[in-house]
């Protein structure tokens, strides 16, 4: 047996082996957004009290701030926040946790692999990222607390991938293989996406969108977007960078496209994005701060 094909070996039964127990080895800042959600449920605990607890992390504490102080959470010119209560109270628990988990994210794609993997892992969360603010954004339109829940679910479409590619660097000669990574990836990504979105305990049709990794033209019913999964099935067509390495999951994405540009639909998917593009710029501007 070469080395290769041992290390792969080893790699696929540790990942069997963690999702037969469910138990997989979440970086700190998972275990926050966790804690963070416990905590909301607990009517005895103080919005101080769950303060001290994102102070854990100085770097979520930060940006939960600078969410507070962008101009989607103060549209008005409203005061300016500077301590971590009160930023918690202007933006929400959710939005807590997005910050959490975007601080997390932001820590795996710098995990000491190889470079082919650490460059991989930058794509899959900058497309991520841009799936959660095209969410957001379609959600907006209808709600302020639908949109929150789009832009959570959204960055986790790809949990899966960034996780096992964090995980990769601890058998590198299937790191330095991006190809058979890439097999690897698709057959065990829904499975470990599906068991970290149980680990946060999130509605079963959030679950669903961000799992299903299929691409799925949005009914003409629920044209505009008018739920969470729908504006994610939405987003997920047109967050960049593409990192699809099958060519025909590829064609798909570009005839769903073409499929949603030729439909006869008020408004049309080029005026609607048009509508929503800045909003869409607002939450790339604080999620890649």
């Amino acid at each position: 047996m070469s080395e290769f094909q041992d290390e792969l070996r080893k790699f696929s039964t540790a990942i069997e082996q963690e999702l037969e127990v469910r138990e997989l080895a979440f970086p700190t800042v998972l275990e926050l957004s966790t804690r963070i959600r416990q905590a909301a449920y607990d009517p005895d605990i103080s919005v101080q009290q769950i303060a001290d607890l994102i102070r854990i992390e100085p770097v979520v504490s930060a940006r939960v701030v600078q969410m507070a102080n962008s101009v989607m959470f103060r549209p008005g010119g409203g005061a300016l926040v500077t301590g971590v209560p009160s930023a918690i109270a202007r933006i929400g628990l959710l939005n807590v946790r997005t910050i959490a988990l975007v601080v997390a994210m932001d820590q795996i794609t710098d995990e000491k692999s190889s470079r082919p993997m650490r460059e991989r892992a930058k794509l899959v969360w900058r497309h991520a990222l841009d799936t959660g603010a095209w969410a957001y954004a379609f959600a907006r339109q209808r709600r302020r607390e639908m949109a929150d829940a789009a832009l959570f679910a959204g960055l986790l479409t790809q949990m899966g991938e960034l996780y096992l590619l964090a995980r990769v660097g601890r058998y590198p000669a299937v790191a330095d293989n991006l190809m058979a990574f890439a097999e690897i990836s698709q057959f065990w990504s829904g499975a470990v996406t599906s068991t970290i979105l149980a680990k946060l305990d999130l509605p079963p049709e959030i679950v669903e969108a961000a799992v299903d990794a299929s691409i799925a033209v949005p009914e003409g019913a629920t044209w505009p977007p008018a739920t969470v999964v729908s504006s994610i099935s939405l987003a997920r067509l047109l967050a960049q960078p593409e990192i699809a390495f099958d060519p025909k999951k590829r064609a798909d994405r570009t005839a769903a496209l073409d499929e949603l540009h030729g439909r006869d639909m008020k408004p049309s998917l080029d005026e609607m994005l048009e509508r929503v593009e800045p909003q869409r710029e607002e939450i790339l501007s604080v999620l890649r701060a």
